[in-house]
């Protein structure tokens, strides 16, 4: 795949110092004082600032090229080695690289300094759209970045597995199954990034085995033999796997099932389970190192607690010391097919789960000053902040060149942030969740109509708590904006008559929970049609042995969604969810 991209134009608050060579200051205005962070000129010096575009000089901030090359093999078999017991075995090799080349990319922030304050008119630039200056070279030393990202991946999976019947028992066979499985990744990723000339960058190998082995065991206690009142069939299920990573350790995690169907038309069931996930090796290493992202956060506590929009920094990467995710899980369910009714169908489910040590990252949240006494271990304010920004811009600063690359601003700005936000990847998330699952489907038959089937399936959360940072206070987030709905459900018909098929659908989700937002707190409920129709010509048209045409219209009626007071942010906002 070879892709071509245009990123947006850069904009930009520029301080521009009265030593510049087209330094305008509005009539009857005295400029303030250069801001200490303004290097390279006299004390005294007075400043403006320009908020300013480079679309007229420059255009887009950045092309990029990109390619891609992926490719993949799999191959296995299937051995039958008696009446009761088969064998298989599978091999799955892949390789694949991406590079990406970007031109321009940033503003260079050194070079722009130099060009502001320069009373040169040669080399100065003018952002006051005044006659004369922007020259081309000038332009091209502002825009001087080059990113040249590189990844190269490797992939081998290779498993074995046996399954078969033990032994009889008068409820049926006690049957196993136990298999094994190594996996190896290979990553090589980096970028170089900076000034054309004097580029640096990371250069990083990453690899990683897994070997992991399983076993399940499935005893039927109660079968078509032996049954008996209150026990139609009774089955239990105990598995277990390790999991052994050479870089983040074992795990071993069991789970345990029943199924029980005390009549023929009922089956309960309830199971318990752990399950482990370890961090990717792009959560472990990020290709473009760590950079600074100044952002527009929305802070209540500004203006004299009316809020505002302040500039802040966030602060990109991954994380070497990364933990593995895990969940316990329980469920307990039934279901009931009336044999009165055939084809029809009721379950209910209940669910309850909890993760621990999430890997989550708030670098694109705009949001957490809002929240800030939930996100309060990954904020820093004032003098904290700003310490914290010059350190991240110090410890990388190589040869006097910065190689921590700043989007979205400059390295005043960064420097004169108030707020800090540390947006890396990071073991920081709690979830507890609860609710039910549930399921009506019903067929009827109308001879000289059709036949109809009306089903609702929904989810009906209890519970959905959250701790946004490790070691942070667990609260309810339960029908709040950003997370889970308390009820969401869909409804069909559906209808068939010979060669003809319907299907309407009604989906509702509830109202719900603005925390944004004091003057619109409450975000509506929301339901829409969908319609799917189809009719099977079979061989009427005769060229062709089955023609078959088909309607999909999704939201059918064209609803637009409940109005949300949101502003609009990376995410998305602007008036809805």
């Amino acid at each position: 795949r070879e892709g071509f991209r245009r990123s947006a134009v850069a904009t930009q608050n520029l301080v521009v110092p009265s030593t510049n060579a087209f330094f305008v200051t509005p009539a009857g205005v005295t400029p303030p004082l250069c801001p200490a962070n303004v290097a390279g000129v006299p004390a005294g010096t007075r400043c403006e600032t320009v908020q300013y575009s480079f679309s007229g000089v420059y255009g887009p901030s950045s092309t990029t090229d990109i390619f891609s090359e992926v490719w993949q093999v799999t191959g296995g078999f299937d051995v039958s080695l008696s009446e009761k017991w088969n064998a298989n075995a599978y091999l799955t090799y892949g390789r694949n690289q991406d590079h990406a080349l970007s031109v321009g990319n940033a503003v260079d922030t050194a070079n722009l300094a130099a060009a502001l304050r320069s009373s040169d008119p040669a080399t100065a630039f003018n952002p006051f759209g005044t006659a004369g200056g922007n020259s081309a070279a000038t332009i091209a030393g502002i825009f001087n970045n080059l990113t040249d990202t590189d990844g190269k991946t490797r992939f081998l999976d290779a498993g074995v597995k046996l399954d078969g019947s033990l032994f009889a028992m008068p409820g049926g066979d006690v049957k196993l199954a136990v298999g094994g499985e190594y996996q190896d990744f290979w990553l090589r990723t980096g970028q170089i990034r900076g000034r054309a000339g004097a580029q640096t960058g990371t250069d990083t190998i990453l690899s990683r085995t897994v070997k992991s082995a399983y076993a399940e065991l499935l005893i039927p206690l109660f079968g078509e033999d032996n049954a008996t009142a209150g026990f139609h069939r009774l089955s239990l299920n105990i598995a277990g796997r390790i999991d052994d990573y050479s870089d983040i350790g074992s795990t071993t995690n069991p789970k345990f099932g029943i199924a029980w169907q005390p009549v023929e038309d009922l089956k309960i069931h309830a199971s318990y389970g752990e399950s482990f996930r370890g961090p990717l090796l792009t959560n472990i290493f990020s290709a473009g190192g760590s950079n600074l992202f100044i952002q527009n956060y929305f802070d209540p506590t500004a203006n004299n607690g009316a809020g505002a929009t302040v500039q802040g920094v966030a602060v990109s990467g991954g994380n070497l010391n990364l933990k593995p995710e895990t969940a316990k899980t329980w469920s307990l369910g039934l279901e009931y097919s009336p044999q009165s009714l055939p084809g029809a169908q009721f379950s209910l489910n209940y669910f309850d789960i909890k993760y621990e040590n999430q890997i989550v990252s708030y670098l694109s949240n705009l949001n957490v000053l809002r929240l800030e006494s939930l996100f309060s271990p990954v904020i820093l304010r004032g003098a904290a902040a700003q310490a914290k920004i010059a350190q991240l811009v110090a410890e990388t600063n190589v040869n006097g060149t910065l190689s921590r690359v700043i989007n979205g601003g400059s390295l005043a700005q960064a420097l004169a942030a108030n707020v800090f936000v540390e947006g890396r990847t990071g073991n920081q998330g709690t979830t507890i969740a609860r609710g039910i699952d549930f399921g009506v489907s019903v067929p009827f038959d109308l001879e000289k109509v059709g036949n109809f089937r009306v089903s609702l399936r929904g989810t009906r959360f209890f519970t959905y708590k959250i701790a946004f940072t490790a070691g942070g206070a667990i609260t309810e987030q339960l029908n709040n904006i950003d997370y889970i709905l308390k009820f969401r459900g869909r409804a069909s018909l559906q209808y068939n008559r010979g060669p003809f098929d319907m299907n309407l659908y009604l989906n509702y989700s509830n109202g719900y929970n603005n925390t944004f937002s004091t003057l619109a707190p409450k975000i509506g409920a929301n339901t829409t049609f969908d319609l799917t129709a189809s009719y099977d010509f079979g061989e009427q048209l005769g060229f062709a042995k089955r023609f078959q045409l088909g309607l999909n219209v999704v939201n059918l009626f064209d609803k637009d969604p409940p109005f949300a007071d949101i502003a609009p942010t990376n995410n998305g906002g602007g008036g809805f969810d």
